[in-house]
């Protein structure tokens, strides 16, 4: 499916061109394409302690108030309105309930994503914003809707759309104003914590556990995303929850780092992708697509189980507020242009209206934004172009405006003409599918001439397609009358006469108007041309424009009435080249738009897009205001606007992107002005003496001291140069762990762990490494100094000593046992069902077989000679054809348990 129907218009793309838009005449209304769709069942997750908070929910909804929850990142925002629509879904409290995710501020994407949670349609349709609030103003609902990011007037929209439904939302700031209730979510009190950290472990907390939690509770505030963290360090074995309490409590955000830091490396570029598509929710194909990892589905659940990603249903992510730390710590294990390669030929390859396809279009969204602030133009134009058709077909189309913006700033940037004239083709569609027609023939004419430039002469004509359209057509052609000859020539002269006076009227009409601003189209329409609006004209009504019917007196004969202008904006006192300025107007009862331009005489000025205003160099800017008359009003007197333009250079500033850290190396960004001079970096002389050096982005740190960063950015004609910026880093001594190899055990056993650390004076604590083989060994003790043998094979231990205010953290040490086993067990296995005694082809048999002590499985099997006898699926066995079938079973072993020798069990099939 390339196509969706829109108002009166169909709108498909066409290859890889663009969309060509078709006029339409539908036979139904719209709306009537739609039937309510079935309500799906909602998972409910655990919740812990939140009891109070939903039942303020439920409060507001028998209210009929919206109702708000908000907290910054981890505090479970989410866990609650899944909860809260669960419920709502399992009480009957209203005929359905849906939980979604909003796109930022994108209201109208939102609104068109609950009308296709709610309404099934057979054609590929996006409604129109009245057609829209039209379908869910016929709802009964409660609409838990995560993550809003709106402005006041936004949100007012949104609940009067909603109207009929109870509305719940989570933002990280409260929203709703009067219009709602809205509560603070705070973390979980102590008792709760504990429960959660208890079951996260998997075991009854220990005597020194329980009394370093409170401590840890108080440090990371009840959240509950680190003490999930928490809890999974500890059940590793890498750290204490009194060691991850006394870290806490200066910095909580120290626990997203040793949790990343204790991943195994395909666990952390499992994590480097969901970072990188931050907001939102993938299934594994996606992550699969961009990361290319193996064994993918385990290394998700492990995780979620660290608590480092969400998980909905099938679907895991991360949150937005999570994005630029983690981005820090895990891009080095993924290559964005390698990324963004496996993603657009994941996109350009799927079904584009499937569920997956818009998953992987938002984070497409979201690699686009991060490749634009790096001025990765190339990787902004692959995501784009593999992004913006899966968002016209979703009817997505805030989303879809956004990235062809995207697309159309990377185009400019790397000087890519082709690219260039695609989305600004793809612009102009969407602005004539809107019906913002002078933008839909200002950028579909941009677009013709750069196709014609370049040579596409196919682009060229799915653009010139569209812009016909825009033309309105002729109207029909009056009926000729009977009249003598005579009358005739009378009547001509009579005529003549009066061609001269709307002549001379006209003449004076347009010197009043104007002419148009240069570079300006001269003929764009300038009525709707869909019934998108659901103006009187596109609907086919007559209009205060429309001319007299025949045989009626024309209004043209009465005295026209006069319209006047007024600007609405006010302008700035004095424009700075570089700067923007939004200008607007009113005119007279007439209904005609006001036509905004620049006036000839200052066109070097300044220029005009819209209703923007850029100053391009100093001078007097004049804005010129018409509004053309009709059958019953004048044309509005000409108004203007003057504003000074002023040479000042416009200011640049220099922000820092960086995290600064205090290790061996450092890689440091930053964002400057506008100028697009590159943002450069030195040691300031006040830095301690070789305390630093810098080659490029790259810090290296030497002994210990304070380390200064400067950065500055060229200015040019039209940017000052920016000021100096500065980054002060306090480098820490480092320590190091001197970790004598333990002795070589055996099973069962145990040994004493022993470490020399650096200056800190923390304790060395070891740990069971990630690579050790599964359930080898443990630690115990206090700082776990011992180390206790269970099973056969390698075992790792890692020493680590946390720093302080003088010292940094010692790198990790690690320490490698091969742990002996004792005489392996030996397993047996039987068969223990029985053939029937007399089987003919094309029947079955149940067959099972019990094995030894390891717990293994006892895997069943076809003998390879017997494959065209007979097959096997679980533990159904059917039988093909004549002949003797043999029956394998297979027992592996373990550390402890010899792998059993092979036992089979043979049937003759007999002819039926």
């Amino acid at each position: 499916m390339n196509a969706i129907l829109y108002g009166n218009l169909r709108a498909e793309i066409v290859s890889n061109l663009g969309a060509q838009i078709q006029r339409v005449s539908p036979r139904r209304a719209t709306i009537d394409l739609f039937r309510p769709r079935q309500p799906l069942a909602l998972q409910k997750p655990l919740m812990l302690d939140r009891e109070q908070e939903a039942a303020d929910a439920f409060a507001a909804i028998r209210a009929g108030r919206p109702a708000g929850f908000y907290a910054a990142c981890g505090y479970g925002k989410t866990t609650l309105l899944q909860n809260i629509a669960a419920i709502a879904s399992e009480r009957g409290v209203a005929p359905s309930c849906v939980y979604l995710r909003a796109d930022g501020d994108r209201v109208a994407d939102l609104l068109q994503d609950l009308v296709a949670r709610l309404y099934v349609c057979d054609q590929p349709v996006k409604p129109t914003p009245r057609e829209c609030a039209q379908l869910l103003g016929q709802v009964s609902a409660v609409v838990a809707v995560d993550d809003l990011r709106a402005s006041p007037d936004q949100i007012r929209y949104l609940v009067d759309v909603l109207s009929g439904c109870s509305l719940v939302m989570g933002s990280a700031q409260p929203v709703l104003g009067r219009r709602g209730s809205s509560w603070k979510l705070g973390g979980l009190p102590e008792e709760s914590a504990l429960t959660l950290v208890a079951g996260d472990v998997g075991r009854p907390l220990t005597t020194e556990e329980l009394a370093a939690a409170p401590r840890l509770v108080a440090a990371v505030d009840g959240q509950p995303l680190h003490l999930r963290q928490c809890a999974a360090l500890a059940r590793e074995g890498r750290h204490s929850l009194r060691s991850l309490a006394r870290q806490a409590v200066h910095d909580p955000e120290v626990l997203d780092r040793l949790s990343i830091n204790a991943l195994a490396r395909h666990e952390r570029r499992a994590l480097a992708v969901l970072a990188l598509a931050a907001g939102t929710l993938l299934p594994a194909a996606v992550v699969d697509a961009i990361g290319q990892i193996a064994y993918l589905a385990q290394w998700l659940e492990s995780l979620h189980r660290h608590g480092l990603a969400e998980q909905c249903d099938d679907r895991f992510g991360l949150p937005v507020c999570k994005a630029e730390s983690y981005r820090h710590m895990l891009l080095k294990d993924l290559d964005l242009a390698a990324a963004a390669r496996g993603l657009s030929s994941w996109l350009t390859a799927a079904d584009p209206t499937a569920a997956e396809s818009q998953s992987a279009a938002e984070a497409a969204l979201a690699m686009i934004e991060f490749a634009a602030e790096r001025g990765d133009w190339t990787t902004v134009l692959r995501l784009a172009r593999a992004a913006e058709r899966v968002l016209f077909l979703a009817g997505r189309w805030e989303a879809w405006h956004h990235t062809l913006g995207q697309g159309l700033d990377a185009a400019r940037a790397s000087g890519d003409r082709a690219a260039e004239a695609f989305f600004t083709h793809q612009q102009g569609t969407l602005a004539f599918c809107q019906d913002q027609l002078q933008d839909a023939h200002r950028l579909l004419q941009q677009a013709l001439t750069l196709r014609e430039q370049i040579g596409d002469a196919d682009g060229a004509r799915i653009t010139r397609h569209n812009l016909q359209l825009l033309e309105l057509p002729d109207p029909p052609s009056p009926p000729r009358s009977r009249v003598p000859r005579r009358t005739l020539h009378a009547l001509g002269g009579v005529l003549g006469t009066l061609a001269l006076v709307v002549a001379a009227v006209a003449i004076t009409g347009a010197l009043r108007s104007g002419l148009p601003a240069q570079g300006q189209p001269t003929g764009p329409p300038s009525r709707s041309a869909t019934h998108a609006t659901g103006s009187a004209s596109s609907l086919g009504q007559p209009s205060s424009s429309s001319p007299s019917q025949p045989g009626q007196l024309s209004s043209s004969s009465a005295a026209l009435i006069s319209q006047a202008i007024s600007f609405t904006s006010s302008p700035p006192s004095a424009g700075v080249v570089g700067d923007t300025y939004a200008v607007t107007a009113s005119g007279g009862g007439s209904g005609n738009p006001v036509i905004l331009s620049i006036d000839p005489g200052t066109a070097s000025v300044c220029s005009i897009t819209g209703s923007s205003v850029t100053f391009n160099n100093p001078g007097s800017c004049v804005i010129d205001a018409n509004q053309a008359g009709n059958a019953k009003y004048q044309a509005a007197p000409q108004a203007q606007q003057t504003i000074t333009v002023n040479g000042t250079k416009i200011a640049q500033s220099i922000t820092f992107t960086s995290v600064p850290r205090s290790e061996v190396e450092y890689n440091v960004t930053a964002a400057g002005g506008g100028s697009g001079n590159p943002v450069t970096f030195s040691i300031d002389p006040s830095s301690t003496n070789s305390v630093c050096s810098i080659s490029g982005f790259l810090v290296t740190f030497g002994q210990p001291g304070n380390c200064v960063i400067d950065a500055n950015q060229a200015g040019n004609a039209k940017y000052q140069a920016a000021p100096q910026a500065q980054q002060r880093i306090t480098v820490k001594a480092a320590q190091s762990i001197s970790f004598p190899a333990p002795p070589q055990g055996s099973a069962p056993g145990s040994a004493t762990l022993s470490a020399t650390g650096g200056g800190s004076g923390n304790p060395v604590v070891f740990s069971v490494d990630s690579s050790s083989d599964t359930g080898v060994c443990n630690v115990s003790g206090t700082n776990g100094t011992t180390v206790n043998y269970t099973a056969a094979g390698s075992c790792v231990i890692d020493a680590n000593q946390d720093g302080n205010d003088k010292y940094q953290p010692a790198p990790q040490a690690q320490q490698a046992v091969e742990v002996n086993s004792p005489a392996l067990i030996a397993q047996v296995i039987t068969f223990t069902s029985t053939p029937p005694p007399h089987v003919l082809s094309g029947g079955t048999y149940p067959v099972t077989a019990s094995g030894g002590g390891s717990g293994n499985p006892v895997i069943l099997s076809i003998d390879p000679g017997s494959a065209s006898v007979c097959s096997i699926s679980g533990s159904t066995v059917t039988f093909k054809y004549p002949g003797i079938c043999v029956i394998d079973a297979n027992q592996a072993g373990t550390a402890q348990y010899q792998a059993a020798p092979q036992a089979h069990q043979t049937v003759i099939v007999w002819i039926e």
